[in-house]
């Protein structure tokens, strides 16, 4: 039997931390109270002033994203039609994509300490999903499209799986420092 399935011994609650629900296996989304969480901590070797100022500029460029509020130990915005490269990560315009080709919209918190960063995305919402029928646009809640049990539960149906399991790729290739962008080189 692999090493890894042993990895998990115990209460999951116990594992995931204090309000987080459920999570999927792999990626950095959880489900906590209710509603789903992209947090991911990045490494870095600048100090806190400096790795602030290099977010700051970094943000800037990132598609999608409107700085609303900066401490000396945060920085606070919002994605606003962020588009996930789905296709990039594997996905397809039937499966995943389905949902993944609407641009989403989130608050995000970035904390900084020395040599890290931990971003927060939360609160999201695909943008003018259009009805088949009516062909009314609304939004869908990240949480309500990939989640069951009144949203106490992760879907474990292989279109959620995916669909987050890609999203949680785009999101981590999109705000990683650490990886080189096309006009860096």
């Amino acid at each position: 039997m692999p090493i890894l399935s042993y990895s998990q011994v115990g209460n999951k609650k116990d594992i995931l931390g204090a309000g987080v629900q459920d999570s999927v296996l792999g990626t950095s989304i959880v489900l906590k109270d209710n509603s789903l969480i992209y947090q991911k901590v990045f490494s870095s070797d600048k100090s806190r002033p400096d790795l602030l100022m290099e977010l700051k500029n970094f943000l800037t460029t990132t598609k999608g994203f409107k700085l609303e509020n900066e401490t000396d130990k945060q920085i606070s915005g919002q994605l606003i039609d962020y588009v996930v490269n789905y296709k990039m990560f594997g996905g397809s315009s039937l499966g995943s994509g389905a949902l993944l080709k609407y641009p989403i919209a989130a608050k995000v918190i970035i904390q900084v300490k020395d040599s890290a960063y931990r971003i927060s995305i939360f609160d999201m919402a695909f943008k003018g999903l259009v009805n088949p029928i009516t062909f009314a646009k609304s939004d869908l809640e990240l949480s309500e499209a990939v989640t069951t049990n009144k949203r106490s539960k992760i879907s474990n149906k292989e279109l959620a799986i995916n669909t987050l399991t890609i999203l949680d790729k785009d999101l981590t290739s999109s705000f990683d420092l650490n990886i080189k962008r096309i006009s860096e080189f």
